[in-house]
Parts: structure tokens; C-alpha cells; sequence
């Protein structure tokens, strides 16, 4: 099911209320923000918007549609690198972590891996 048909169904049901009832515009703009950000969850829901899932890495548990952004909100010089080093030990010395507009990052820290994804690309 595409986006595209749910919000036109949406979008029939919702002209259909307001035919048969008096709601103010503000009412249909909350409605219509709530589907929204329950669509972005459903396609989302631990990852940030713009990215694709990724079952091959591990990494940190992440907010639906913002992703890491919160906790790299909160973090800042050392203890940034602390958390970093904290799961470099957890997840085996590669992880990934998304930020909304900035996409997927993949820390590595193993010359293993670095060699693997070079050859690879």
C-alpha cells in the first residue's frame, strides 16, 4: 500500500467528515499532522526518516523517524567518545547509527573491516 493511496484516503474521509459535520480548519491540520507522523513511525520505526533498513548491521537502539539524533543531541566532546568506545566493545569494533538529513554512519574500528570494505566497496 503506498503513501500516495493513504493519504488520498485520507484525504476522502476526512472531506466526507467535514461535510457532515462543522470542524475548523485547525482540527483537520491536527488530524492530518497525527496520520502523518503515524505513517513516518510505521515506515520508520527504528531509524530515521530518509533511510533504508539495515538487518546486517547492529547498533544502538534508535528512536522511530529521528533515529540517534537525541542521544548525539546530548553527547558532546568526551563523553561522545566515550559513548563511542562503549559501543565499539558492544558491537564487536563496527555499528551504525542514522541522523535525520544526514543519513547512515558506520563507525568502524578494525583494520579487518576497513580492508573488507575497501576491496568490496
Amino acid at each position: 500500500m503506498s503513501l500516495l493511496y493513504v493519504v488520498s484516503v485520507g484525504k476522502q474521509c476526512l472531506d466526507r467528515h467535514l461535510s457532515l459535520a462543522k470542524t475548523s480548519f485547525l482540527e483537520c491540520f491536527v488530524f492530518g499532522f497525527l496520520l502523518l507522523v503515524l505513517l513516518l513511525v510505521v515506515k520508520y520505526p527504528n531509524r530515521a526518516i530518509g533511510t533504508r533498513p539495515r538487518p546486517d548491521l547492529r547498533g544502538p537502539r534508535e528512536w522511530p523517524v529521528l533515529g540517534y539524533l537525541p542521544l548525539a543531541l546530548l553527547e558532546s566532546g568526551q563523553k561522545a567518545l566515550e559513548s563511542q568506545l562503549k559501543m565499539f566493545e558492544k558491537y564487536d569494533n563496527v555499528f551504525t547509527i542514522t541522523i535525520p538529513g544526514f543519513g547512515r554512519f558506520v563507525f568502524v574500528n578494525s583494520p579487518e573491516a576497513m580492508e573488507h570494505i575497501h576491496k568490496s566497496k
